[in-house]
Parts: structure tokens; sequence; C-alpha cells
């Protein structure tokens, strides 16, 4: 048996918040048990299927609709986990917590929740209630192999009977609470998987200080794992190597998303299994040589246990893609790189071109276009060589900064998913870069951007595939690229142009007025594209959006203000 066998290599499809189940080949764990993976990750309701009846037959009441709604979720779930195990394969659920009934928080409240009306996982009750939870999910599912929780970020979208919220109240001391229920009940009591995320926004994910100290205080068990995402922070470029991993006493999955949310969702290419395997070309700036700086420096440690795919999904809405193509590269290189590590990225991503029909004449253009679309991603979205120091030391450890790539200086999310940022969404880091003198710096990678793409563009007419939709995609999909790159390119002129005019008192209008014609022109032919062919993905807002509690995102000024405003009166 090869050494690395025994370790978890899993797949979830991360459905977008109050849409329901992503259309996804990644769904059927057939498919995930030919590639190489030999466990899926379900997402849906788990954490609202139990019927409390072992407490109080009158949480659910038998024939009541909140009751069918419950019964309909718990069957859907079983057939699920049910066609996973019959492919082979392990089935473990995805669990926001703390969730519970409406019913039972409206009834118990006093003993569940603090004086804010917060579930409060310090309190005994809610302890108990939790394990009465985790009990009602194994005796109702007795083939599921594990839970995997989040906790934190408590999405109630699609439970309308149920209610939640982030059980981290009180730093390390609720994380240490409720991770001594959870393992107590699912590795100890029924012997399962306990997969703990450490995804945050209070330093446990990339602080090795504080994931130590709440780790440290957990005996360790065989089936619990701690879950960490390979950078340390979102899944951002110009971000270091998460810090985390290697480090403490406990076994660790390492989490990689597929498709990007915050760059392009895959409605363009976006290669970045070798970046994750072998290292980002920024980490040559950002990071010591002696550091872990990629999965192969960390694969061979004992705490690794394995990784798991983020295949879809991510983030909020779109651009929604008609085509897989560019997430499952990023998926099928990944996997089966984890199940031969010692095999170089270049060897399987070869292997995978010949799965997938690529034809060998085409390979070495695809392999080239598929490495610049990583080259190209950096300098257009963020910096490569225009970075900025925009925080003092205090600022740089604060929450604030997993917003930013500090090491550059761009706001990381002046653009996401669908919606394009514009002034509002970068004021600070026009300003550091006019006040530092990087104009031309950071223009100048814009501009590299925009060439690259071309590039990819012109690559992708010359590739051959045996899978027509594939060999159409490639083309339709680098033109997508080349568009919104170019967007980019002419948004980034036009906002540090009129910055400078706004501060000396004269706009040059000479230059702003052709930008934005051919802004505008990008747009038209943008739109075009996704007219003329039915294979292209959605496309990008000109708005920006905000998160709104119980309503999701909502529009906000983004670029199409911005240049609005800088257009002739």
């Amino acid at each position: 048996m090869h050494k690395h066998t025994s370790r978890l290599i899993l797949d979830m499809g991360h459905d977008n918040p109050g849409e329901g189940r992503t259309q996804s080949v990644f769904t059927n764990p057939r498919h995930l048990a030919d590639w190489g993976y030999n466990g899926q990750i379900l997402t849906g309701y788990v954490q609202a299927v139990t019927t409390f009846d072992t407490f109080d037959a009158d949480i659910f009441p038998i024939g009541s609709q909140e009751r069918q709604w419950v019964e309909e979720r718990a069957g859907e779930m079983e057939q699920r986990i049910q066609t996973a195990k019959q492919a082979g394969i392990s089935a473990f659920c995805h669990a926001d917590l703390l969730v519970f009934p409406k019913s039972l928080v409206e009834k118990y409240q006093h003993e569940l929740c603090n004086h804010e009306g917060k579930i409060d996982i310090h309190r005994p009750f809610t302890q108990y209630m939790l394990r009465v939870l985790i009990d009602g999910i194994f005796r109702r599912f007795p083939e599921l192999d594990g839970l995997v929780v989040r906790y934190g970020e408590t999405y109630l979208h699609d439970l309308p009977h149920h209610t939640g919220n982030n059980p981290i109240l009180n730093g390390a001391a609720s994380h240490i609470e409720l991770l001594t229920v959870l393992r107590d009940m699912i590795c100890v009591a029924h012997e399962k998987f306990l997969i703990y995320r450490t995804w945050d926004f209070n330093g446990l994910h990339e602080n090795l200080d504080k994931y130590l100290e709440i780790s440290d205080a957990i005996e360790p068990h065989r089936n619990l794992l701690f879950s960490m995402k390979h950078v340390a922070g979102d899944f951002w470029r110009t971000i270091p190597f998460n810090p985390c991993i290697g480090q403490g006493k406990h076994r660790q999955l390492i989490e990689v998303q597929c498709q990007r949310e915050y760059e392009g969702k895959g409605a363009h290419p976006n290669y970045i299994a070798k970046g994750v395997i072998e290292g980002w070309e920024e980490y040559e700036q950002l990071m010591p040589p002696a550091t872990n700086q990629c999965l192969r420096d960390v694969v061979d440690h004992p705490n690794f246990a394995g990784i798991w795919t983020w295949s879809r999904g991510g983030g909020w809405e779109g651009p929604y893609i008609q085509h897989e193509l560019w997430c499952e590269l990023n998926a099928y290189v990944l996997v089966q790189w984890a199940q031969q590590p010692e095999r170089s990225e270049a060897e399987v991503f070869d292997e995978v071109c010949e799965r997938i029909g690529i034809q060998h004449e085409s390979q070495a253009a695809f392999r080239r276009l598929c490495l610049l679309s990583a080259d190209g991603v950096l300098r257009g979205q963020v910096s490569y060589e225009g970075g900025v120091d925009l925080f003092s030391d205090q600022v740089k450890n604060s929450q604030a900064a997993s917003y930013y790539s500090i090491e550059t200086g761009i706001e990381i999310l002046w653009t996401r998913d669908h919606y394009i940022g514009g002034v509002d969404q970068l004021q600070r880091t026009l300003a550091t870069i006019l006040q530092e003198g990087r104009m031309a710096k950071v223009l100048a990678d814009r501009e590299t951007a925009a060439q690259i793409w071309q590039e990819i563009e012109r690559l992708s007419t010359t590739i051959l595939c045996t899978d027509p939709d594939i060999r159409e995609y490639i083309v339709v999909s680098a033109t997508y690229g080349r568009i919104k790159y170019q967007i980019f390119e002419k948004s980034w002129k036009i906002m540090l142009l009129a910055k400078t005019g706004e501060q000396s008192g004269s706009m040059p209008s000479e230059k702003l007025q052709p930008l934005i014609a051919e802004y505008d022109q990008l747009w038209q032919e943008w739109q075009e594209l996704a007219a003329q062919h039915p294979l292209c993905a959605t496309l990008y807002h000109a708005h920006y959006c905000q998160y709104i509690p119980d309503k999701g995102m909502i529009a906000a000024p983004g670029i199409g203000e911005t240049i609005s405003r800088y257009r002739k009166p």
C-alpha cells in the first residue's frame, strides 16, 4: 500500500447561501471515486434534522408542517449518504453551529441564551442540547462517517424553522468548551470523525499562538482533525502560507478552493493548483526561504491528514458558470497529486490533460495558457510590482488587516464574486499609491496583466480537444478573462488619473475621456460575448455589494458610479 493512501482526500461543493444546491458533476460520488477521492462532504441541513423527541416531543410535533419539513430534509440527506457509501467513499456532513429549532430557543431561552439573547455554549443547558443534537444526527444517519463543523459564519438562509449564532462568544474559552462537547459526542460516544474548521475572524485560523492555545487544550483523538485553509486568510493571492499548518499535536486537513470566489469563479482560466502545491511566485518576496510555503513542504509531516477541495462554490452569487473546466482542472490535479505527492505537479498536470481530452500536440500550449492565467490574475487583481505599505505594525496585527494584502497594500475586496468596486472601495489604496509615488508601477502591473490575457486569448484558439464543448469553452472563457482584465486596467487608469486631477485641481479630461470610451467599448464587447455564446459565464456587475444579515448581498456604489463621476457633463 502506498504510504499516503490512508489520508483523507475529500471534496465539497459549497452551495451559494440561499440558492439551493449547485448543479455539478462533483455532486456525483461515483465521479469523485473515479478521480481518486475517498470521501465527500455533503452540504445541506444536517444540523437541522434532529427532532429532539427524546428531550421534548413538542419541539417538532408529529403532524406539524415543521415536522414534515425536518423529515423531508432528513430523507434527502439519507439518500445522499447512501449514494456516497454505494460509490465506495466516505460521507461527511458540513454543519454550521450553533443552530437549534426556533421553538426550542423560544421555550428554553433563559437556559440557552445569555443576557444579549445569544445562544451561549458556556451554559450547561446549551451543552446538553448540543449533545442531544449530535446524538440525534448519528442515530438518524448511522452510516454517516463524521461531521465537518463550521462556527462563525452561521448561515440560516435555507432554515425557516431554525435559528442560531456564532458560538464563539468568549474567544479561546468558547472554542475549548465547544470542542470538548463535540469531541466527546462525535469521536468518543459515536466513534465518528470530527473535522473542526478553524475559519474565523478572531485569529484561530492563522494566528499560531491562538491556534496552539486552543488546540493544545484538547486531548488528541484518532478521529479528531483540525481543518484550515492553505493560506493565512481567505483564498487570496499575496497572502502567506498558513503558519499553523504542521504545528501542534493534532492531525490537520488542508482546504483548497478550486472555484476562486475573488478571481472569477471559473468564468475564465485561473490555474491555482501549481501555486498551492509548489508555491506562488510572490512568495519569493513575501516569505522567508526557510518557511513552509506550499503543500509539498508539509505533505510528509505526521500531522498532515490530507486535503479537501472546494470543487465548486464559496462566496456569494455569480459569476454563474456554464462549464466546469477550470474548476475541474484545479480539483483533478490536486486530487491526483494528493494520492501520489512524490510526483511533480507538471507530471500530474499532463496526466489530467490526457484524461480530459487535450490532444497531445496542444498540451504544451495549454500548459502555458494555464500558467499564464495565474500570472495574469495576480497582476490584474492585486499587484506584483506596485506594492505599498498601508499599515503601521499595530494595524497589521488587527482584524482589519485580514481584508487587505498587507504586502501590496491593495484592498483585496475591491472586487469580489461578480461585483466590481470603485473609488469608494479603494479610497485608502489610491491615496497611498499617489502619496508614495507608485502609480506608474501599479499601472504597469495592470498593463502587463492585459497583455498576458491577450496572449492567453491567442493561445486558446490553438488548443485542440476531443470534447468540442471543452474546446469552445477554452476560447470563450479566455476572451471573457481578457475583457475582464482590460476593464480592470482601464478602471485603474481612470481612477488614478482622476485622483491626481482632484489633488491638483485640474482634471485631465483629455486623458480620461478616451479611457472612458475604451471602458464602455469593453463592456459592450463583454455583453456581446455573453449573448453570442451559450457557454459564456454570466458577467460581472458594475456596482459593488454590501452584506446585510437576513438579506444577503445588496447593491452598493462600485466602478459604474465611479466612471459616471468622471464623464463629461
